[in-house]
């Protein structure tokens, strides 16, 4: 098996991909394999063959069959080697062609995805980005419609204002948010953007169908994905990156997510009901829900409050008012709480109703200068103290 084992000085990008794929393929996760592998590749694939895409096919079953015929009565290890062995020998060639051409079908690669994933799916110098992407800012109108963000709730904590006042906040933070896809009225007979957040997915992770989507978008696959429906003058290019700066502090906005699932509770807990009696007279039905109807119609009503499976539901909580944007941690400070647990992804969008901004926000989306380090902002205060005396009774 030493012989096959020629790994010596750095390896060809093009046949170390193509090995990579046929490993794949042949579910080979072992390292010893995956050297004899790449041995066996170097050594076949040293002769030049051209054949059509079903004669390749036609090839690699015969020798499949085969290989696979001459090993029987052989353990698994011995026979997965000696098949490889086979078909490396007599067919490799063939196999480098057929990758190839498999490759130009559009195939999703790892290697094609894999980068930095701190930064974002686009690459490239980041002053170069910056210059592209700041021409698409545009004054703010009243009628637009800007997308949403995918924010995760970091937690609650409190926020004390500059009159002093103590309010409950949370925080949720903008981790690798980006555009993936523009869904124009031409080709998807709507108008919005697909976002993706919650951080960079590790590529061996994401399903191929996904990964080609990612692909073809030119965007790391993320943890999750969701539609915002915008204004044609608010459309992004794939890549655009999507942070806190995108909010303007005081201004109200709309969080939508997933409440926290409590299982399968009891009409008290589920719907506030008081209960039976607690001492005489009732006999162990202390938390029961009492009657659920009456004689008459001999049935239920439907969606009578009754016990059942409580939590886990999308709900939206509206007009929360942004406390603070911390660019340098991209996180935002939310008045209130929200949906879900801590770690829980949420959909952040401007409020749907008026007054919403306390000044214009950017549009279509704040696009940061390389270089310039921003400061973090609260919103304004109030006119008027709410802890005093004599504005409170006068």
């Amino acid at each position: 098996m030493a012989a096959y084992l020629d790994v010596e000085g750095d390896p060809d990008d093009d046949l170390f991909d193509i090995c990579s794929r046929f490993m794949r393929r042949t579910k080979l996760r072992n390292s010893n394999e995956r050297l004899m592998v790449y041995g066996l590749f170097k050594q076949a694939t040293e002769g030049d063959v051209t054949a059509s895409r079903p004669g390749l096919l036609d090839m690699v079953g015969r020798a499949k069959w085969d290989a696979w015929k001459q090993l029987e009565g052989q353990t698994k290890l011995q026979a997965r080697t000696g098949y490889i062995k086979y078909v490396m020998e007599h067919h490799g060639p063939a196999f480098q062609d057929f990758m190839v051409m498999a490759d130009g079908d559009g195939l999703a690669e790892e290697e094609d995805l894999e980068g930095d994933e701190e930064g974002g799916g686009g690459g490239g110098d980041e002053a170069e980005i910056y210059a592209k992407l700041s021409t698409l800012s545009q004054p703010w109108q009243e009628g637009l419609r800007r997308t949403g963000v995918i924010g995760i709730k970091a937690g609650m904590l409190p926020y004390f204002d500059e009159w002093g006042q103590r309010h409950a906040a949370t925080a949720v933070c903008f981790e690798a948010c980006e555009v993936v896809q523009a869904k124009t009225m031409e080709t998807d007979g709507y108008v919005a953007l697909q976002v993706g957040g919650g951080g960079n997915r590790k590529v061996k992770n994401v399903p191929g169908t996904q990964l080609g989507h990612y692909k073809k978008q030119g965007v790391l696959p993320k943890y999750t994905l969701n539609e915002f429906r915008v204004s044609e003058a608010a459309l992004l290019p794939p890549g655009t990156p999507l942070t806190a700066q995108h909010f303007v502090p005081g201004q109200r906005v709309d969080v939508q997510g997933v409440s926290k699932g409590k299982g399968f509770q009891g009409a008290m807990k589920r719907w506030g009901f008081k209960g039976m009696g607690a001492s005489h007279g009732a006999s162990k039905s202390h938390r029961s829900l009492g009657s659920i109807g009456q004689t008459g119609p001999g049935r239920v009503w439907k969606g009578k409050k009754m016990a059942g499976r409580m939590g886990g539901k999308t709900r939206t909580i509206d007009n929360l008012v942004v406390l603070r944007v911390d660019p340098e941690k991209n996180v935002v400070l939310l008045k209130g709480a929200i949906p879900g647990p801590k770690g829980s992804f949420v959909h952040v969008t401007d409020a749907r109703f008026e007054p919403r901004f306390p000044r214009d926000p950017p549009f279509p989306t704040f696009f940061a200068e390389p270089g310039k380090d921003y400061e973090a902002e609260d919103a304004p205060p109030g006119e008027r103290d709410p802890l005093s005396f004599e504005e409170r009774f006068h």
